[in-house]
């Protein structure tokens, strides 16, 4: 781009006109200047007379032949040896006339640094998302070895940044062709799959075949990202053996809490929290585990126990607020919102607090106003690309909530919230039609692709049992509702959804008086919403599940607190 920009700038030059019988030659590239990775070279060729043709000559050969203007050569450096080479310009005019330019140049590609120098430069373009450069970096790191698989992964990260899905593809593939177990390789491809099967959603190609392919490339992307996160489980488990308490440990445990491995942290964390309530490191991140475990009543005996020893800062605080939500305790729940706010407002923890908290109550003004918020800072973050997607679904605008979620999924395929919220979204616009038929049956398909990706990155996901548990039942299919229903409530026994989607599912096989039983369990596990309440239609089963029954997804405390 640099050297078509200098040609159209010499072009635009006021110069005398040559002489008759005299062509004249300028090149944008200096005499001398050395070259690295491709090189573009643009001529500007005067004369009295049309000029016919243009051919640029390396080291003699013949290499390009151009006919108009501006007259351009990309010259990849890589093609030739490190040091000194002749470029030869040659141009004729229809008159029969000519004239040739010759032009030392040097080569140098810096291949005697080594490959490692190179892929740590081309791995920082890729963080700074300098796509170009990246790659160029790259194919000389590869010039020193054509095999190298990081030098592989660099540039196929880089070509999947620009959007080359195809060259992205080819490079990921040559390294699982050499290391079939490559778990970045992997996760790469299926991310590739995931863009090209929303390419397909998108391209307007017949909606069974696209469904198809984006419920594959969802599956395999899911599966995928698991495979790298059951590595970075063992390799943290490795690093913490024999150093309990020390930061090792905890970079263990919050390794644990990333990647849902809620049980296994809280266990991690229990003796430390009966040892140091007071400790808000401590604290947080096993109330976070809780309640993301749906262990609600666990989550607030470690509140208040670390309420009677220690003192929360914001993150606790943000904890409090939406343990007090789930609790119908409105003015607690506030209370706590507005000492979070206070204790530190620029905190993530705190921020997508408010996000769920405000998404959980219909405001659509708060949501929208923290949300945009996120994004401005936080653009790229799965779980700021969740709310928009939820915010965006409410206000209507359809394309940018699937341009928020298919954001959040590209950034973690195993993320199981996004993946229910999606499926939910699919309900809603079922219900909302009134759907019925063949359109009825390829809505629940597809909310059921969803589903079905959800239970992949997590098997005890009680929202996605629910939600699978509701598609069976709209398809009145009731013996897997039931089943369904029944495993979410023995997943999340303080789950009201499961509870209430139970509830139906026993009254419509004929167990009446098992229903009712269960709406007192709902009750318990909701006194806000389900206390009281009697069995729910279908329609009131799912709008309650769409409303109130997300598990609070904010930044784990690691980085939020």
């Amino acid at each position: 781009m640099f050297g078509r920009f200098v040609g159209l700038f010499l072009a635009s030059l006021v110069v005398s006109a040559p002489a008759a019988g005299q062509i004249v030659i300028t090149l944008d590239t200096q005499p001398g200047a050395s070259l690295f990775g491709e090189h573009r070279f643009t001529a500007l060729v005067q004369s009295q007379s049309l000029v016919t043709q243009v051919e640029f000559y390396v080291n003699g050969d013949l290499v390009a032949t151009d006919e108009s203007t501006p007259y351009e050569f990309v010259m990849d450096t890589l093609m030739y040896d490190e040091g000194e080479v002749m470029l030869t310009i040659s141009a004729y005019n229809r008159d029969g006339e000519s004239a040739k330019l010759d032009v030392k140049l040097t080569i140098d590609n810096a291949l005697g640094k080594g490959i490692e120098y190179h892929i740590d430069r081309a791995n920082e373009a890729v963080v700074n998302q300098n796509w170009d450069e990246a790659i160029q970096i790259c194919r000389i790191a590869l010039k020193i070895d054509s095999s190298n698989n990081d030098a592989r992964m660099a540039i196929a990260r880089a070509y999947f940044g620009k959007g080359v899905y195809d060259m992205a593809q080819k490079f990921a593939e040559d390294i699982l062709a050499d290391d079939p177990g490559n778990t970045p390789a992997k996760s790469l491809l299926s991310g590739i799959g995931l863009r090209q099967a929303f390419s397909a959603v998108e391209s307007g190609m017949d909606r069974d075949q696209a469904l198809d392919t984006l419920a594959s490339a969802m599956k395999m992307a899911t599966e995928a990202r698991m495979e790298v996160l059951e590595a970075q489980i063992e390799t943290a488990a490795q690093a913490a053996a024999g150093k309990d308490g020390g930061p090792e440990w905890f970079a263990y445990v919050d390794t644990l809490i990333s990647t849902g491995r809620y049980s296994t942290a809280i266990g991690e964390l229990s003796s430390p929290m009966l040892k140091n309530p007071d400790d808000n490191a401590i604290a947080n991140r096993i109330i976070y585990a809780q309640i993301r475990a749906g262990r609600t009543q666990a989550a607030l005996r470690s509140l208040r126990e670390h309420e009677r020893e220690g003192y929360p800062d914001a993150y606790g605080y943000s904890l409090k607020a939406i343990l007090m939500e789930h609790l119908g305790e409105d003015q607690a729940a506030l209370d706590a919102e507005r000492e979070a706010i206070l204790e530190d407002a620029g905190s993530l923890g705190v921020r997508t607090t408010q996000a769920y908290l405000a998404l959980r109550r219909g405001r659509g003004g708060a949501l929208q106003q923290i949300t945009r918020s996120l994004a401005t800072s936080e653009g790229q973050s799965p779980i700021t690309n969740y709310y928009l997607a939820a915010m965006y679904y409410r206000q209507n605008q359809f394309q940018l909530s699937e341009k928020a979620f298919q954001a959040a999924l590209l950034a973690d395929p195993a993320m199981y919230d996004m993946y229910i919220e999606r499926a939910n979204q699919a309900l809603s616009f079922l219900v909302a039609n009134a759907l019925t038929g063949k359109e009825k049956a390829y809505q629940l398909r597809f909310a059921e692709a969803f589903t079905q990706a959800a239970l992949i990155a997590r098997p005890e996901s009680f929202e996605a049992l629910t939600a699978q548990a509701l598609i069976y039942l709209y398809r009145d299919e009731l013996d897997d509702a039931l089943r369904f229903a029944q495993a979410a409530v023995q997943a999340g026994p303080e789950y009201g959804a499961a509870h209430n989607t139970l509830a139906l599912a026993l009254s419509l096989t004929g167990q009446s008086f098992e229903g009712v039983a269960q709406m007192e369990k709902a009750g318990a596990a909701d006194p806000a919403y389900l206390a009281g309440a009697t069995v729910p239609t279908l329609n009131r089963a799912w709008d309650y599940f769409f409303r109130h029954g997300r598990t609070p997804l904010i930044v784990p405390p690691s980085s939020g607190s």
